[in-house]
Parts: structure tokens; C-alpha cells; sequence
């Protein structure tokens, strides 16, 4: 049984189709042990503890919240670490490293790095007038949006579309690719 913790910052709504495709079987042999959170009042916090899962905040504000997420999951020995939407930088712990994933709203290398996030991504790639964009799953490691990437999806940016219809497309496949990449995640090891 794979053990996944989830990681969050705002409404949760990948981490409801995560806990969803575990429900329904469409991540097979799996269960959420964990949500850690970034904020006390995210939605993501209320959508876990309705469906019974642990819950951690942490405060980012405080220097050792790394190690507090570390000793976290560590201790909970999980085997997938899902970032869908933890809005901070994490320095993940080496034991940590290959099992954390992190889903990004473009086409990784492009629209990446340190600043590049939601609609930042998709107003970027409406002004440079890219005719293709996409999400990406990727492994997490000390930066930005660098780890080796595990799949990829790609939607057409059409001259009508504007931030927010972009960003609408790339949500509508964003979940599914991470929900994939997570059901078959021991193939990527």
C-alpha cells in the first residue's frame, strides 16, 4: 500500500481529486496518511478533515519548519510526497529525495523557476504569444521546478484565450496527469 502525504497552501481542489481517484480505486493500492498545510485556514485543511485525514499546519514563518515537515513524514514513512499547491519553498530532507512530486502549470523548462506560479505562468505565456502550453509532474528537489521530469500535457493557447481561460485549460489536465503519474508512480522509480 503506498503511503502519499499531500501538500497544500489554498482551496485543496488537487488534493480532492487526489483523495477522490483513492477513493474510487483509480490510485490503486494507496492511502493519503498525511496534509500538511501552510495556512490554518486553507480550505484544503476543512476538505481533509471531512474526509478523516491527519492534518499538520506548519508555519513557514518559523526557520524550522522544514524540519518539522521533515520529521512529519518521516515518522508517518511515507512513500510519496504530493506538493498540489504548497506555495512555499520546502528543503526537503535527503531521505525525502525521489519520492516528492510537485505539479507546475507550464511546459517545464519554459515558464519555470523561482516566481513563476499560477497565473504569473499563464499571463507570461499569453504576452509571449506561445501557441502551446501545459503542466508538468516533476521530482522536487533544493530548486525551483528543476527535477527530472516524470510526464507532461500539453494544451493549444489559442489567440482568443486569455489568463484565466488558460489557466482553466491547463487546470482540466493538470489533476488527471498528477493523478497518472501518481497511480503509477513505481514506474518513474
Amino acid at each position: 500500500m503506498k503511503r502519499i502525504a499531500v501538500m497544500l497552501s489554498g482551496s485543496g481542489s488537487t488534493y480532492a481529486a487526489i483523495a477522490t481517484a483513492v477513493a474510487e480505486g483509480r490510485i490503486a493500492d494507496a492511502e493519503i496518511v498525511r496534509v500538511i498545510s501552510s495556512k490554518a485556514q486553507a480550505q484544503g485543511v476543512q476538505r481533509a478533515k471531512a474526509n478523516g485525514h491527519p492534518v499538520t499546519v506548519v508555519d513557514v514563518k518559523d526557520p524550522q519548519h522544514h524540519q518539522a515537515i521533515d520529521r512529519r513524514l518521516l515518522e508517518d514513512e511515507v512513500d510519496l510526497v504530493v506538493m498540489a499547491g504548497y506555495m512555499h519553498l520546502w528543503k526537503l530532507h535527503p531521505d525525502l529525495e525521489g519520492r516528492v512530486i510537485n505539479v507546475h502549470p507550464s511546459l517545464i523548462p519554459a515558464f519555470s523557476g523561482q516566481g513563476m506560479y499560477g497565473m504569473r505562468v499563464h499571463r507570461s505565456v499569453i504576452e509571449k504569444g506561445v501557441k502551446f502550453s501545459g503542466c508538468t509532474v516533476h521530482l522536487v528537489d533544493p530548486e525551483y521546478d528543476n527535477g527530472r521530469i516524470l510526464d507532461q500535457r500539453i494544451v493549444p493557447v489559442e489567440c482568443s484565450d486569455s489568463a484565466d481561460t488558460l489557466a482553466a485549460k491547463v487546470q482540466a489536465v493538470e489533476k488527471s496527469l498528477l493523478v497518472n503519474v501518481i497511480h503509477r508512480w513505481e514506474t518513474y522509480r
